[in-house]
């Protein structure tokens, strides 16, 4: 699936929940808003190397305030590459949202997210077909200290059940 899609696509989902699909901002919000959550990334390598990591808290914001994301209480064997990402902005390729001065995140890694810069990480960024270095696929740098395009990865939220 090309995730190089639009901030209208990004809001609404888009996708198939049986292969590669993105629920839709506007969902996160709500969810999220309604009670405390935790994020689970699984992230693959093209050595058939995988590792995850949990964030405890996780909340996005509305539309109008660009869907900022609010992450704490990191746990895993993959690194904190959403470390620096801590309430920001989502971006995509028709609405620059990032802190980077000098590149456009979101079309450099062809893929929207929450991006102070462009090196933290990106899952939404296009897919290698083969082992690469390049921030023009989707990376995760904490957990092999350079941007290596991974050959997949997975987001999953739910209910956080304790205090």
């Amino acid at each position: 699936m090309d995730f190089r899609k639009t901030w209208a696509e990004y809001k609404e989902g888009f996708g198939s929940a049986c292969t590669d699909y993105w629920i839709g901002n506007d969902v996160i919000n709500s969810l999220t808003s309604e009670m405390n959550h935790e994020l689970r990334i699984g992230v693959l390598g093209f050595d058939c190397d995988k590792a995850y990591v949990t964030y405890s808290s996780f909340h996005v914001g509305d539309e109008d305030s660009g869907y900022p994301i609010t992450v704490s209480g990191y746990s895993g064997k993959a690194g904190n590459s959403f470390r620096d990402n801590n309430g920001r902005k989502f971006s995509t390729f028709d609405r620059d949202n990032d802190e980077d001065a000098k590149n456009h995140c979101a079309k450099e890694h062809q893929g929207a997210w929450w991006y102070k810069n462009c090196y933290d990480s990106s899952l939404n960024g296009k897919m290698a077909q083969s082992a690469k270095i390049s921030l023009s696929y989707m990376t995760w740098w904490a957990w092999k200290k350079n941007s290596f395009a991974l050959n997949g990865s997975v987001m999953m939220i739910r209910p956080r059940t304790y205090n």
